[in-house]
């Protein structure tokens, strides 16, 4: 039996890209509310004990974010302080962020 070089899983068709819905954001009001497990079911140990808490005023976003956007914050997100919180454009800038870096801590910056 001959065995093909390059097996394909099917064939290649047209490929497509989605086209994101626009995005919105939904506010949700500050107030104290209950979280943590509510005892059915399972739950890891940080979930214990539901307990009240004060959640300040925030928005959700009504979808993820997407690839082209993640690479737009990427390319210039760094130097512009609307995509900050302060404390975190503080440290940005007191410590020349240029670009976000994803990996070990340790790994080519010293570290052990």
């Amino acid at each position: 039996m001959e065995q093909p070089v390059e097996a394909a899983y099917r064939e290649s068709g047209p490929s497509s890209c989605a086209v994101a819905q626009p995005l919105e954001w939904f506010p949700y009001a500050e107030g104290v509310h209950r979280i943590g497990h509510d005892g059915a079911g399972f739950a890891f140990d940080n979930e214990y004990p539901r307990h009240r808490v004060f959640v300040h005023p925030f928005e959700l976003a009504s979808r993820l974010v997407t690839a082209g956007e993640f690479m737009e914050l990427r390319a210039g997100g760094y130097h512009r302080p609307e995509f900050w919180l302060s404390d975190g454009w503080t440290r940005g800038q007191s410590e020349g962020w240029e670009a976000l870096f994803i990996g070990s801590a340790s790994r080519g910056r010293g570290g052990a």
